[in-house]
This record gives C-alpha cells, sequence and structure tokens, in this order.
C-alpha cells in the first residue's frame, strides 16, 4: 500500500495557520512583545498552539493509511518507504540550518554533542536541552519520536482485534498515559520556559495531541 494514497489539501491551510502562529510567537519573544508587561502579550502568549497543530495534523495524515490498510483487509505501509519518507521530509533541512548555526553564529556545543543534535536527541540531555544549536528544534525532536513509534503502534494494533472500535479505544489509552504522565511531570514542580528538563519533551508528554481520534469511517471503508 502507498503511504500517499490519498491526499487533504485543506491540511496545507491547516500547515500555513500553524506556520503563521509559530513564526509569530517566534517573532514576538524576540521583538519583546511576549515579555511580562507588554501590550501584545494577551495576543502573543500562546501561539506556541501551531506546534500543537503540527502534531495534530502529523497524527492524522501518518497513521490514517495503517488504520486503512487494517480495515480493508490489505498490508500496511512498507515500512522502508515510510522511514526514508519521513527522513527526506526533517534530516536534511534541519542538518543544514544546524551546521548553518554552529559555523554562522559560532555554537561549538553544536560540534561536542554532535551525536545529540544530529539524531534528534538533544532534548533528553539537560546540558544540550537549551544551550547551544537550535532550542526551538525540540519540536523536530518529538516529531522524530513519534516517527518511530507510530509503526510499532500500529503492529501492536493490528494484533488487536475490533477493527475501528479497537483503534479509538487505542486512542483512548494513549490519552489517558499522557494524561498520567504530565500529572506525574506535574508532580515535579512548576516549570518556566527557561527551566524546563528533559522529561518535558519525551513523547508521553505530547501523546495526547498524537492521539488524534479523526478518523472517517466512511471514507476508510469501515462498516
Amino acid at each position: 500500500m502507498n503511504v500517499r494514497a490519498a491526499r487533504f489539501p485543506l491540511m496545507d491551510s491547516m500547515r500555513a495557520i500553524a506556520f503563521g502562529c509559530v513564526f509569530v510567537a517566534h517573532t514576538a519573544f524576540f521583538a519583546g512583545m511576549a515579555a511580562d508587561g507588554a501590550t501584545l502579550r494577551p495576543y502573543v502568549a500562546r501561539l506556541d498552539v501551531g506546534v500543537r497543530i503540527f502534531f495534530l495534523i502529523s497524527a492524522f495524515l501518518l497513521y490514517r493509511p495503517f488504520v486503512s490498510a487494517r480495515l480493508r483487509g490489505q498490508a500496511p505501509p512498507l515500512l522502508g518507504a515510510y522511514a526514508w519518507r519521513r527522513f527526506l521530509r526533517v534530516a536534511p533541512p534541519y542538518w543544514l540550518a544546524l551546521i548553518a548555526v554552529a559555523l554562522w553564529l559560532g555554537a561549538p556545543g553544536v560540534w561536542d554533542h554532535w551525536p545529540l543534535y544530529f539524531g534528534f536527541a538533544h532534548v533528553y540531555e539537560h546540558d544540550t536541552l537549551s544551550v547551544t544549536g537550535l532550542p526551538q528544534a525540540w519540536s523536530l525532536c518529538v516529531e522524530v519520536a513519534f516517527y518511530a513509534f507510530l509503526p510499532l503502534w500500529a503492529a501492536l494494533m493490528r494484533r488487536v482485534p475490533g477493527g475501528l472500535r479497537a483503534e479509538l479505544g487505542g486512542c483512548a489509552a494513549l490519552l489517558g498515559v499522557s494524561f498520567l504522565y504530565k500529572l506525574w511531570v506535574l508532580g515535579k514542580g512548576p516549570a518556566t520556559d527557561f527551566d524546563l528538563l528533559p522529561w518535558h519533551f519525551a513523547l508521553p508528554e505530547f501523546l495526547d495531541y498524537f492521539a488524534d481520534c479523526d478518523i472517517s469511517m466512511s471514507d476508510i471503508g469501515a462498516n
């Protein structure tokens, strides 16, 4: 089965909205518009929601072919093709940007910890979380973790009887896991934008966004 079998043009509009939110959020931060007491803070403080929109889009578009194949009795998407497309989508542009930042802005920490930075794992080490490199790339680390998790989850769900109902139950289970994980993180004490730790960026923290239950039964042939 080809993972490009279905296309949803309106998702491009959602991507544009998400990109606009993220772009304005970062611009506002560096321009001081998001600082305490700033006039525009109430309007820009939560535009980082664009990152969560990207997560939701990824969940729907990437997992849907696995569900569709399962419900139609077809083989799942080819893992090699899936992994190659995910790699091409995130790795080359990120690596290019990372090299440019390291050389142009002089961020020696990138070379000191290059396996973490180039391996999308710098958010899991406190010393590399936000000191050098591209701090904004934390979301790519979460995305890559989701890319690796998704085929494993899909393979597990194929062993669970129940069709679409089982899939929706699986989404509910992921929501529950994420909720419990958030409670555990909150139990460790409050955190600020400048006092975040690796567990704030682990995949379970964001599984509720990726547990997208927006599956069209008629569109994927369920009955």
